[in-house]
């Protein structure tokens, strides 16, 4: 890149925004830049990252609550919370993803549902609000 270049890269990312970069790398424009789009690169790595672990983590829980609830209540979709274990933020969680997985007009299925719960959904089931953290310890001795 010419300085005219990196000027006006600096000017529309902003002073701001590249100064952490700056820093670290001595005051050189140049380095800074390199060293924002190698974290840039390294960030969207990571997030892709985070979201199979995301996808394989719900998916295997959602298979154990299945045959947890199969099991004990003789209902395969757990969501709807046969045990009654469940918090109020966690099913309002449930009520949302049913919401949102019917939104254009497509049949409610239990895949749809579960595509639709976040990670924060996830991360409380096993974490617990107060007595969701017991519902996992119910579905899996692992």
């Amino acid at each position: 890149m010419t300085p005219a270049e990196l000027t006006t890269l600096e000017q529309r990312l902003s002073a701001e925004r590249l100064a952490p970069y700056r820093i670290a790398v001595g005051g050189d424009v140049h380095q800074a830049v390199k060293l924002y789009e190698w974290n840039a690169d390294a960030s969207a790595a990571f997030w892709a990252t985070l979201g199979h672990v995301e996808i394989l983590l719900r998916n295997a829980m959602h298979d154990q609550l299945t045959l947890w609830s199969i099991s004990d209540h003789n209902e395969p979709l757990w969501y709807l919370d046969p045990g009654q274990l469940l918090t109020v933020e966690a099913r309002q969680d449930i009520a949302n993803a049913r919401r949102r997985a019917t939104r254009t007009g497509q049949s409610e299925t239990p895949g749809r549902v579960v595509a639709e719960l976040t990670l924060g959904f996830w991360r409380f089931l096993l974490a617990g609000r107060s007595t969701t953290a017991r519902s996992w310890t119910c579905t899996s001795p692992h």
